[in-house]
């Protein structure tokens, strides 16, 4: 083991060696741009308003659990998959991917009380979309339902090192036209699709995490200071970096001098997909309140 260890150490410091040439996880990085100043001032009213529920002896059960009667109703979400290939590849994700990626999705997000449904899966064969370029024109002639109906974009290239990158909530008004909104949805690596092949990142998260931005979380770590805001939510602890890994022995602990650990298991942080389990009960009163304040009904 000591002498694995070593080798592995010895090729990550070889001139060009990388951690995915020696079949190591590459670090996730998310593409989601940081929230405008007008979502900011839309999330610090809805902490200042204290978002209903308050994780206390009072409301949390023996399972840490929000008590039934301080359980949000249910969102209902329309979702659409939108499959992109190239002409070399046009079969590189299988019917089971997308049945596993909608499984992961909804598994995800049932603690939450939110349902997605999948209203529609299309394939496009398009060489410029699969590279990840004209995403505007992409999203012009996919783009399906309304505001409050998420899109998901799988392709096989975002143009970076991106595994994903998705449309934060915007208020367009009550009556937004469609073309106001077509740029929203969620574009996502097609290799982060379970048993897509990106190690670490093949159980289907990377669309769990992603989707969250969609419904208006950030990062806990936003904002890289142990001081501040971060992501706005009172029960995710400070946190000043993002995570690499599953580091739980020793815990990661990026601001000692606050209490708590670093959200390790969080779908907002940048853990591997083996490592995410859960949304805190204020991350989801989050969701809802962003949902039901931006997207419902519009």
């Amino acid at each position: 083991m000591l002498i694995s260890i070593a080798i592995i150490t010895l090729a990550l410091h070889l001139p060009g060696a990388s951690a995915a040439a020696i079949g190591l996880p590459k670090p996730r990085v998310c593409g989601t741009e940081h929230p405008t100043p007008h979502i900011i001032d839309v999330i610090s009213n809805l902490s200042a308003i204290g978002e209903r529920i308050e994780p206390t002896p009072d409301t949390i059960g023996r399972d840490g659990k929000l008590l039934p009667r301080y359980v949000p109703s249910k969102i209902y979400v329309n979702t659409y998959f939108h499959i992109i290939s190239s002409s070399s590849n046009p079969n590189q994700v299988t019917e089971k991917q997308i049945q596993a990626q909608f499984s992961a999705l909804s598994g995800a997000y049932a603690k939450s009380n939110i349902v997605f449904s999948l209203n529609g899966v299309d394939r496009t064969v398009n060489n410029v979309w699969a590279n990840g370029d004209d995403d505007l024109g992409m999203k012009t002639a996919l783009r399906l339902g309304s505001y409050a109906s998420l899109n998901v974009y799988y392709q096989p290239s975002l143009g970076s090192t991106t595994l994903g990158k998705c449309a934060l909530p915007q208020d367009f008004g009550a009556h937004p036209r469609n073309g106001s909104y077509v740029a929203d949805g969620c574009n996502i690596l097609v290799t982060t699709m379970p048993e897509g092949g990106e190690i670490g990142y093949e159980m289907g998260k990377t669309t769990v995490h992603e989707v969250g931005h969609w419904f208006g979380l950030l990062h806990p770590f936003n904002g890289n200071s142990c001081d501040g805001n971060g992501d706005f939510i009172n029960d995710t602890p400070a946190q000043s970096t993002e995570t690499n890994g599953c580091p739980v022995k020793p815990p990661k602990d990026s601001c000692p001098g606050q209490p708590g650990y670093d959200s390790i298991h969080n779908y907002m942080d940048y853990s591997y997909d083996s490592c995410y389990e859960e949304f805190t009960p204020l991350q989801n009163a989050r969701m809802f309140s962003m949902f039901n304040k931006l997207r419902k009904g519009k």
